[in-house]
């Protein structure tokens, strides 16, 4: 027989095997992420870490019969930061089990993050410097995971992405009391994975309670720096849908609150901590059982070294506090993520499109109690002014750009779902009985405008629009992010009306300032957040890769044209293939998940193979048009016609593979065609 022979039997039967993997039904619905509270007190001494050993050592020996996919630890990982070595040396020793060793796949058992509590600073609440965290729990820990996104530069922050049950989320791990460049961070974490569910894990956030209050520590009274509980939830979670979770320790007990965002979308927020409990906290770890088809999340609190009417302290088993169940429709939530788009608008931010620069505000007042000139402009203030008062200031603000048919932009006529602005007043002149009202404008400006340039400033009726589009209504805080619905304005502009802005107009006589595009931090500039509904959604990504004897990272699968049916003109694209091996994409129309070669099978049968295989080129990429006029595509359960949603995933040969099966698998797409 040829050598020539041998690879072609030794290729089919490959895809034979394949085949026959793929025609295995997927997983169980359902799955499990678990919770692990503060551990400072396991960490400190001998006689408690084993607690802490057998909490990570249950996760790594129930992960197939819990299905757990993620472990997030939620902060206070030692007691005495960086003055005694041992406490992190018996922390990295107990997480290591999750990493495992010796014979365990490139990612470790489980994907999992540690946040960072006050603890854990090298000085106990001191923000100066983290060194231990960083080097026992910072990125190079986690760098060559391939569910790994990254951290912030200074290793204090983290972004994990993980698999279950076919569905793909996003997990980001903040600092205690996160100051604004790691909200900043986080969003554009956000911004990179619009379609896909979010769950933040932050270490101090919410009190005891049902509903539980959140936190005020860390509102600082003007500057950029920490946030308090609030300003994370308004700054971060409210205006990014895809967030429906966050979870945090901190305060010792069980707290629970559940909100609904301007956008219409409930987020909940759940506390645990068991610290103060006997043995330093008894094992005591959260559950949380993850039942879509049942629209449910269930908490339950598990010990592996509590014994009831033998351990002493409260059994946290039976506690309604420690064990309840959250009613959330994950697939509704998911499903509504891709059938939307959100663009994103910032000054210097960049939510997927380049940086924005399009932020233009400035204010203007009469100067009668001397503050604000009537011919000087403000256009490189920091705050927007605005006023009821002696110098009946206003504030203006615009973004422009924003509708046309370049990417990133809204296309002119297209419905607005929800259009939501998003400012922070911080500092002397936060807080505000009355607020203030923003009046869509009808006249043009600039930021060389004042208010003698104006005509004795915004005349409401001529100027702008009697009516305001928008109320902030009272502020009261020392730091006030809010985010308001301005679906109007926005939607007028789509439909041709010319986009001049807004002016902001004081609803009473309190003075209260916003902070303009010039601020030194991206987290509190101005923040327009438009989702309307799309008729050709963004692909989204899913499936964990492992490593191949090219990348480190695994093959990674993409595309190229668009997803309309009738342009037909869509590509499928592989990237990070081990250079002249043969690949094969293939595609169905369920999700699944199991481990399969070196890899994993995202794809459920019925297989629908795209052949012939093509072969890599000497970088790694290999791609694939999509034909919808030719069989498979065209007919059968394979058909591409709008509205179908189909997975894809690109299967490829690595003799040389890390794990030795001799192939291995990309990671997924969920497409879902339009017309």
């Amino acid at each position: 027989m040829s050598t020539r022979r041998i690879r072609i039997t030794l290729a089919a039967a490959a895809l034979t095997a394949l085949s026959v993997a793929l025609a295995t039904p997927p997983t169980v619905d359902g799955f499990t992420v678990v919770m692990l509270p503060d551990t400072q007190f396991y960490s400190q001494t001998a006689a408690n870490f084993p607690n802490f050993q057998a909490q990570t050592n249950w996760v790594v020996q129930n992960k197939v019969l819990e299905d757990i996919a993620f472990v997030t630890h939620v902060g206070d990982i030692v007691q005495s930061g960086a003055s005694f070595p041992i406490e992190w040396q018996r922390a990295s020793s107990a997480m290591g089990a999750i990493d495992g060793s010796g014979g365990i796949p490139f990612d470790g058992h489980v994907p999992y993050g540690a946040a960072l509590g006050n603890h854990d600073f090298d000085v106990v609440s001191n923000k100066t410097n983290s060194s231990q965290y960083v080097a026992n729990f910072g990125p190079a820990r986690y760098s060559n995971r391939s569910w790994y996104l990254g951290s912030t530069p200074n290793g204090r922050n983290h972004a994990q992405r993980f698999l279950a049950d076919g569905r793909e989320f996003v997990h980001l791990t903040l600092e205690w009391r996160a100051a604004d460049y790691a909200l900043e961070w986080a969003r554009g974490i956000l911004a990179q994975w619009p379609n896909t569910p979010a769950i933040v894990s932050t270490h101090e956030h919410l009190n005891t309670g049902n509903p539980g209050a959140r936190t005020s520590g860390g509102a600082t009274a003007d500057s950029a720096g920490d946030n308090s509980a609030e300003q994370v939830y308004r700054k971060l979670v409210e205006p990014f849908p895809q967030v429906f979770l966050v979870l945090c320790g901190h305060i010792f007990g069980n707290g629970r609150r559940s909100d609904t965002t301007v956008f219409g979308e409930t987020t909940f927020e759940v506390l645990a901590d068991f610290q103060s409990d006997p043995n330093g906290g008894n094992g005591w770890l959260q559950r949380l059982l993850f039942r879509p088809a049942l629209a449910e999340i269930e908490f339950k609190t598990f010990s592996p070294t509590y014994v009831a009417g033998v351990t002493s302290g409260p059994n946290r088993a039976i506690d309604p506090a420690s064990n309840f169940t959250l009613s959330f429709d994950l697939d509704a939530h998911r499903a509504a993520l891709l059938e939307h788009t959100v663009l994103r608008f910032g000054q210097g931010a960049d939510f997927g499109f380049g940086p924005y620069a399009g932020a233009v505000d400035t204010h203007v007042g009469d100067g009668d109690a001397g503050s604000s000139l009537p011919s000087t402009a403000y256009g490189a203030a920091l705050n927007l002014r605005v006023d009821g008062d002696e110098d009946n200031e206003q504030g203006l603000l615009r973004f422009d750009g924003i509708v046309g048919l370049a990417p990133g932009q809204i296309p002119p006529g297209t419905p607005i779902e929800r259009a939501v602005l998003t400012l922070t007043a911080e500092g002397a002149n936060a807080n505000s009985a009355s607020g203030a009202a923003l009046h869509r404008m009808l006249t043009p400006w600039s930021e060389t405008s004042s208010f003698t340039s104006l005509g004795a400033g915004v005349q409401l009726g001529v100027e702008a629009l009697a009516t305001p589009d928008a109320l902030t209504g009272a502020i009261f805080s020392s730091k006030g992010t809010r985010s308001f619905d301005v679906t109007p304005s926005v939607q007028a502009w789509v439909n041709g009306a010319a986009n001049h802005g807004w002016v902001l107009v004081a609803s009473g006589t309190d003075r209260i300032e916003f902070r303009s595009s010039n601020w030194g931090q991206g987290a509190e500039r101005p923040l327009l957040t438009v989702r309307f509904a799309s008729e050709c959604p963004t692909p989204a990504r899913f499936c964990p890769v492992t490593s191949n004897s090219f990348s480190p990272l695994g093959a990674r699968i993409g595309w190229q044209g668009t997803t309309s049916v009738s342009a037909n003109n869509f590509t499928l694209t592989a990237e990070r293939v081990p250079p002249g091996k043969s690949a094969l994409f293939f595609y169905g129309a369920q999700r699944a998940r199991a481990p399969f070669a070196d890899g994993y099978r995202c794809v459920a049968a019925p297989l629908l193979r795209l052949a012939p295989p093509s072969n890599a080129n000497a970088q790694g990429a290999v791609a694939r048009v999509l034909d919808f006029g030719s069989a498979p595509l065209n007919s059968g359960a394979g058909q591409v016609t709008a509205g179908a949603v189909f997975s894809f995933q690109c299967w490829y040969r690595d003799p040389q593979g890390p794990g030795g099966a001799g192939s291995n698998f990309s990671d997924a797409l969920e497409v879902r065609f339009c017309p």
